[in-house]
């Protein structure tokens, strides 16, 4: 999830720990312990406030990632399993659930709104981009595609491989461009699960974070 200040919250499972990366210089700094058995997704809204859904419990909550303080704000669902978190640019968030149902969470209350299926494949990341466009990230094996999804049906609108990359990739987020250089920004994608980092480019778009853990 990016903050406003550019700077990249991953979350570590096996730690239980959260971590700030900066896509510049690829520096990983750790934050707090939180007490999240296994956290599905996290997101920032417009406020930098730290969202994510803690699967043991199936609530939407609030995250100090600097302190590790929960704030607990109720059930997306019940038994659903969820991949991916993710804002719109006017704080709409979503989710994919289990049977790869792209869902509507209320941000305040926790409560989950079924959108529509994504398919019977499985999906994980989930992005906005600076347009609104969103993004998922499929799994076809040990690899994975980038896909678009309309956010008002759940439809697949387009699809691309992901080359080069022999992991699947369990989560999505764009950044800030690191270049100074005025110039096109390229889609980069770090996979962060063992902190290291790849990248994947293509045309006019803004940089893509993505959080690989390994299963």
């Amino acid at each position: 999830a990016v903050r406003q200040n550019g700077r990249i919250v991953i979350e570590n499972r096996s730690l239980d720990q959260f971590f700030e990366l900066n896509p510049a210089s690829g520096v990983l700094t750790p934050l707090a312990t939180h007490t999240a058995s296994t956290v599905s997704g996290i997101a920032v809204d417009s406020a930098d406030r730290l969202f994510a859904i803690d699967s043991t419990t199936d609530d939407l909550a609030i995250y100090d990632p600097n302190t590790g303080v929960k704030t607990p704000l109720g059930p997306v669902g019940t038994g659903l399993f969820f991949s991916g978190l993710a804002f719109d640019s006017a704080d709409n968030l979503f989710t994919i659930t289990r049977g790869n149902l792209l869902t509507n969470v209320d941000p305040n209350t926790g409560a989950g709104t079924i959108v529509g299926t994504m398919g019977v494949s499985v999906f994980d990341g989930l992005a906005f981009d600076g347009s609104d466009t969103l993004y998922s990230s499929y799994r076809v094996g040990a690899v994975s595609d980038l896909i678009t999804v309309d956010p008002l049906t759940g439809v697949e609108l387009s699809r691309v491989a992901i080359s080069g990359i022999s992991t699947n990739i369990l989560a999505l987020e764009f950044g800030p461009a690191a270049s100074p250089v005025p110039e096109p920004t390229s889609l980069v994608l770090l996979l962060t699960g063992a902190f290291g980092v790849s990248r994947l480019r293509r045309n006019r778009k803004l940089p893509l974070a993505a959080k690989r853990t390994r299963r």
